[in-house]
């Protein structure tokens, strides 16, 4: 059904949320394009298109007629409760209540002890669902305090494709671009208020920020007109710099270009984090595993909405990029959601009943349960090697609240799947290897601190005889926090060495994808050409 569209009444609305009513100014569209004018970031994972059910508002005002997408997404007692898609309905005078998904809210992980000696410096790593900002002693690369949290632009789509198609208005680019900005400068005011007041010395705020991710991310918080990343042959106009600065009230941040059209600055990152191409690799205790060898060959994996994939052959990295959509971090799947307070990461069947990890009050399964999950139903016979579901199309985890795993969630995890699988596969024939001559996998990305080797085997996300496995925290924010002491331009040491590979050139790529979805472990197809 159309969406109606209409200019609206004379008169405000009014937005009830954690932080009080607030009044929304008058404007034209949908309440949920207003809603992002006012600075209100409700997740909208299909970008306002009524497909997703998330932008969920409840009238306290008389709610309008629910339109067909509504029914089918609500049940009637939540329609007769008043509750509606902010995306489906024109700026009327109401009062709405919304959640407080929209709020700039940060998780702060600290460190340690911070040293009074340190220098400060600022790191970003600018994922398309989370944000991550830690302040850095840039003298040593230490993270020393974290903020975590959600990139509000996923208010625009779950999607990196959405946000671009919707950044060609000026406008949404302008809002695209602030929104980013705006949670970065809020991390940041968290940062400071939750530090020692001696590290400042009293005076000024400002302090050296680098901010990497993936190609549409720092295109978006550059605020370049969008032209051709979202068009064939995917290209960003920021390919051709090392950086680019944008300006926000007390800061001044530093975007590190990208490879390629969506191989972006945190792979870079990432490779700086590992340094595997320096005859002394800085690996941290963490990445380390408990030490090993990283000898080459070494695949380099940064699970995400658009993971990027590197495979160190011991004189270069073949690196590229695999689209393989927001399924792996909760968007799109019924039981899905992107990591946070109530949120499993982790899940398991005992006695027949599903358990969750951590315990208590489970609101969804992030990207580490979903693929703990998938891996529990193949070695519990209740779903086969090709994704079916074998007893019931539906999977139902918890009643209270709803959760639930259907068949089309099952082939949305499988297209990401086979999307990893292929690049591994084709990667691995670039670099003239077969996969069991990996020597180590190093993983990577949002939920990689919850991942487990022998799921990630059993489903064909890694190959099977991979002899060593380490997963490593935050390699993107690692890799800019040791950047920032970096006298060069960021990782230009690192440029030179990469390869990239367009999976889409391949010729067999269908073939590749298509063999990738299956749900088994992954062998060794390939020989050295």
């Amino acid at each position: 059904m159309s969406r109606e569209s209409s200019k609206s009444r004379d008169g405000k609305s009014v937005i009830s949320s954690s932080a009080g009513r607030i009044t929304l100014p008058a404007g034209e569209g949908s309440l949920l394009e207003r809603l992002r004018q006012g600075g209100f970031h409700l997740r909208a994972d299909c970008g306002g298109e009524g497909s997703c059910g998330r932008c969920r508002v409840r009238y306290l005002s008389p709610a309008p007629i629910p339109d067909e997408d509504e029914t089918d997404l609500f049940t009637t007692l939540e329609i007769a409760a008043g509750w509606r898609l902010a995306c489906r309905h024109v700026d009327e005078v109401a009062e709405v209540e919304i959640n407080a998904d929209w709020e700039p809210i940060f998780q702060l992980e600290s460190s340690g002890s911070i040293p009074s000696e340190a220098v400060l410096g600022l790191a970003v790593d600018i994922g398309t669902t989370g944000l991550v900002v830690a302040l850095v002693d840039k003298s040593t690369g230490k993270i020393l305090l974290t903020a975590r949290g959600y990139n509000p632009q996923r208010a625009w789509g779950a999607d990196v494709m959405t946000r671009l198609v919707s950044a060609r208005d000026p406008a949404a680019l302008n809002l695209l671009q602030q929104a980013v900005l705006n949670s970065i400068q809020g991390a940041y005011a968290t940062l400071q208020a939750e530090s020692p007041p001696f590290l400042w010395g009293g005076g000024g705020n400002r302090i050296p920020s680098l901010a990497v991710g993936n190609t549409a991310m720092i295109h978006l918080a550059a605020g370049v007109p969008e032209t051709t990343l979202s068009v064939f042959p995917f290209h960003s106009p920021l390919e051709e710099r090392g950086s680019s600065y944008v300006s926000t009230e007390g800061m001044s941040l530093q975007l590190a270009g990208p490879v390629s059209g969506f191989v972006g600055s945190d792979l870079l990152a990432v490779l700086r984090a590992l340094n595997l191409h320096s005859a002394s690799p800085l690996l941290n205790k963490e990445a380390q595993g408990g030490g090993g060898d990283f000898k080459p060959p070494t695949l380099i994996m940064d699970l995400g909405t658009n993971s990027e994939i590197a495979l160190w052959d011991g004189e270069g990295y073949w690196v590229t990029s695999c689209a393989a959509g927001p399924a792996f971090e909760g968007g799109g799947i019924s039981c899905g959601s992107p990591a946070g307070p109530s949120v499993a990461v982790d899940v398991q069947k005992d006695e027949g009943n599903w358990k969750f990890s951590p315990e208590g009050l489970c609101v969804g399964l992030c990207g580490s349960a979903l693929i703990a999950l998938l891996a529990q139903l193949i070695r519990s016979g209740e779903m086969d090697h090709s994704g079916k579901l074998v007893r019931s199309r539906t999977i139902v985890l918890q009643d209270d609240p709803p959760l639930k795993l259907t068949q089309k969630d099952v082939r949305s995890l499988q297209l990401a799947k086979g999307a990893i699988h292929t690049g591994i596969t084709v990667l691995a024939r670039r670099a003239g290897l077969t996969l069991d001559a990996i020597r180590r996998i190093v993983v990577t990305g949002a939920f990689a601190r919850s991942l487990k080797a022998d799921d990630l085997k059993e489903i064909g996300l890694i190959p099977f005889v991979a002899p060593q496995v380490t997963f490593m925290n935050d390699g993107a924010l690692q890799g800019a926090a040791l950047a920032l002491a970096d006298e060069e331009e960021p990782f230009s040491s690192i440029r030179p060495l990469i390869q990239v590979v367009n999976l889409v050139d391949e010729p067999d790529f269908q073939d590749l994808f298509v063999a990738g979805v299956e749900l088994k472990p992954m062998e060794s197809p390939n020989s050295p050409e």
